[in-house]
């Protein structure tokens, strides 16, 4: 939308014609401020003043920002204009831009026909100042660039709306107009350059723009989704819709491939060793530092020999060791007849029928191994154990895990019982006694004529005995 604001300057009529929607916004007395300008500074140049105009826009947008400290709207600012003014400037640096070509162009016109009017048309009085002031500013150019990758050079742009731009070429004074969403940039005369995505502007610092029209952003980075992924905020390369890190990866063919060195390879076929070397035998991969190819199978090596860890042992003298066509360890095994035993101590030994103890005795129970620490083997071939400890079923007899002896065919208890001619005995202190010929006082057994008696009580006189009175 155009808009011509008509001023009055000490009689002088000053037009300013703003071509943008942003300038129009201006109120009348932020506009009047303008206006005076060249009446109440000396030696007033319109170059300088719109070098120093946008950098007190932002200044003064920056102080309104602040919590406390900020300046009164009708305080006026080194350039003569109130901040109340400069506050109603937009943020954006394109169209502070448009706006100051607009005020520029205007200001710099109406100062050089006032002082032509007042002199003459051919007037010595003019100041080339000023005329060179409008030589500058009318030849600020604009550079659209269009998505279909044309640029349209020595612009003048008088209007951005929602869906389009107006611009002139040059001096001409035909107004042009191309779409925004046909548009993928914009440099502005004074450096800012603007980016375009389907019309919308974005930050290409942060965003990616699409050719799905669409902005793509991953943890505040831009983006192609065509050829990238974003993955918990971060962002990694594709390759046949899957992500894969190029750092140690390469894509063939929409192919994940592993690299070793600068070559891609398939590690289930290949190995990649530190040499940065690719190894493989019979489509398998092989470590050449610790295996070997022959005929395209893969042998262990122990030393510098090949061999088969399924049929022979590779020792620590790097020595190989087989038993018939079976591997054994010399460390703990034997070889007799083909067969491998284990060793304990230095006699070789089957496990399945002998047990090796820290002794280094070989203990066997007819066919069967037994630890003699916890279980006892009878005459009868058979293991006995009762909790965790041998015992003699011959003698001994196991009940609730604990170990009683046998007194004919009576059980008793060793601690506290003695068996003679399988006859249990109690004992008495130190000494076994019979109860029926015997009596214990005090851990001493008393007998009178084999007739048990109470010293305490009775007295044995010529074996007989007698109660005490």
């Amino acid at each position: 939308m155009k808009t011509n604001c008509f001023l009055s300057v000490a009689g002088l009529s000053l037009t300013i014609a703003f071509s943008t929607s942003f300038a129009s916004s201006l109120s009348k007395s932020c506009m009047d401020e303008f206006a005076q300008l060249p009446k109440t500074q000396e030696d007033f140049n319109v170059g300088e003043f719109l070098k120093k105009l946008p950098v007190e826009v932002v200044k003064v947008k920056a102080q309104a920002k602040l919590p406390f400290g900020k300046p009164a709207d009708s305080k006026k600012t080194d350039i003569g204009i109130t901040v109340g003014c400069l506050k109603q400037f937009p943020e954006s640096p394109g169209a502070i831009a448009l706006m100051l070509k607009d005020l520029s162009i205007a200001m710099a016109t109406d100062m050089a026909s006032s002082k032509q009017g007042a002199t003459g048309k051919n007037g010595s009085d003019t100041q080339s100042g000023d005329q060179s002031s409008l030589k500058n500013v009318t030849e600020s150019k604009d550079v659209i660039y269009l998505r279909n990758g044309q640029e349209i050079k020595n612009a003048v742009i008088s209007e951005i709306s929602t869906d389009e731009v107006k611009y002139k070429v040059g001096t001409r004074a035909i107004l042009y107009v191309v779409k925004k969403n046909d548009i993928s940039s914009i440099l502005y005369a004074d450096g800012e350059k603007e980016f375009f995505c389907n019309g919308a502007l974005y930050n290409s610092a942060i965003h990616f723009c699409h050719t799905d029209e669409r902005i793509y952003s991953c943890g505040n980075k831009p983006y192609n989704p065509a050829t990238q992924a974003c993955l918990n905020n971060r962002i990694s390369d594709v390759c046949g819709n899957k992500p894969y890190n190029p750092a140690t990866q390469t894509c063939l063919n929409n192919k994940i491939f592993d690299v070793c060195g600068n070559k891609p390879y398939n590690p289930k076929a290949h190995f990649c060793h530190t040499d940065e070397q690719i190894y493989s035998c019979g489509n398998n991969p092989y470590n050449p530092a610790t295996q070997a190819c022959l005929n395209n199978k893969i042998f262990d090596v122990c030393g510098n020999k090949p061999y088969d860890p399924k049929t022979h042992f590779c020792h620590t003298d790097e020595q190989i060791y087989a038993c018939g066509t079976k591997p054994y360890n010399p460390a703990m095994q034997a070889c007799l007849d083909n067969r491998i035993f284990d060793v304990c101590g230095t006699k070789p030994y089957d496990p399945k029928t002998h047990f090796c103890h820290t002794d280094g005795q070989i203990y066997s129970c007819g066919t069967k191994p037994y630890d003699p620490k916890t279980h006892f083997c009878h005459t009868d071939e058979q293991i006995y154990s009762c909790g965790t400890k041998p015992y003699n079923p011959a003698t001994q007899t196991c009940s609730d895990n604990r170990i009683y002896g046998k007194c004919g065919d009576n059980l008793y208890n060793p601690a506290t019982q003695a068996c003679y001619d399988n006859k249990i005995s109690d004992a008495c202190g130190n000494n076994f006694y019979d109860p029926k010929t015997h009596f214990c006082y005090k851990n001493i057994p008393y007998s009178c004529a084999n007739k048990p008696y109470n010293p305490a009580t009775h007295s044995c006189e010529w074996s007989n005995i007698y109660k005490r009175e």
